[in-house]
């Protein structure tokens, strides 16, 4: 079993993917995807580039605040709603540290929470009677050598009601943002950086007709979406995934920005 926290596990096809992993490679699904689009959106709202890194790199970390195993497969339920929390109370300072400018603080902590969800309304959540969020195991994983105040939460329980309440009051905050738009744009960019990353590290192991993850996106919708920006299905797949290798990467593709 890895040390690190995961992102996905499924035990019956020996699937098991590092949080490090899963949102390292959506950085470099960001870049290949929408490098363009986000080029030519930061010429508009300076600094969006690297809020949309940041996004990547935090939209799961409330992975590791639960986890559920049944039957062989773990789930995170609402973990969307707490990574915003962690990335709103324990990681502000540190966005801002890096230069991300104040009033797109909002919108990336908008896009971490419904990167599930990017066309669903932002008051659409529900705690699921979770109880009781404990944050385990971060303060070895290499995310918190990335943000080190992500080693201060290590062990702390937070109420789920808590999360979700927060969580909504941001979101209203931002519903009068000038950057509403930007929110939304950076939860779509996320959401398919998201599926492309899933597919390329667990679609191998999977049918055609199977789902790749808990969200039951199969391969066809997002390889379609794949090839509709120039990137050839079978050749994605057969991409080699190292996970040292996507980690180091990523960071050389965001550290200059930062």
């Amino acid at each position: 079993m890895c040390k690190e926290p995961l992102s996905f596990y499924d035990r019956s096809r020996s699937v098991e993917e590092p949080l490090y992993c899963h949102s390292a490679l959506i950085v470099l699904m960001m870049n290949e995807l929408f490098e363009k689009e986000l080029r030519a959106l930061s010429r508009k709202v300076k600094g969006i580039e690297k809020a949309a890194y940041l996004v990547a790199i935090l939209h799961d970390i409330g992975k590791v605040g639960i986890r559920r195993d049944r039957g062989g497969k773990s789930t995170f339920p609402f973990h969307e709603a707490l990574s915003a929390y962690m990335t709103y109370k324990w990681l502000k300072d540190d966005l801002l540290s890096l230069g991300i400018p104040e009033d797109l603080l909002g919108p990336t902590i908008y896009a971490v929470a419904m990167h599930h969800h990017a066309m669903r309304d932002a008051f659409d959540m529900e705690a699921r009677n979770i109880g009781v969020f404990k944050i385990k195991g971060i303060a070895s994983s290499r995310l918190a050598e990335l943000f080190p105040s992500l080693k201060e939460t290590e062990g702390k329980e937070v109420m789920a009601n808590e999360v979700k309440n927060k969580v909504l009051d941001l979101a209203e905050t931002l519903i009068a943002s000038r950057l509403k738009r930007e929110a939304f744009v950076l939860a779509g960019f996320v959401s398919v950086a998201d599926s492309a990353a899933a597919l390329l590290f667990r679609g191998k192991h999977y049918s055609d007709q199977e789902p790749i993850d808990s969200t039951a996106i199969p391969k066809k919708f997002i390889g379609r979406a794949l090839e509709e920006k120039g990137v050839n299905l079978s050749e994605f797949l057969s991409r080699k995934v190292e996970c040292d290798k996507v980690w180091k990467d990523a960071l050389n593709l965001i550290k200059p920005s930062f």
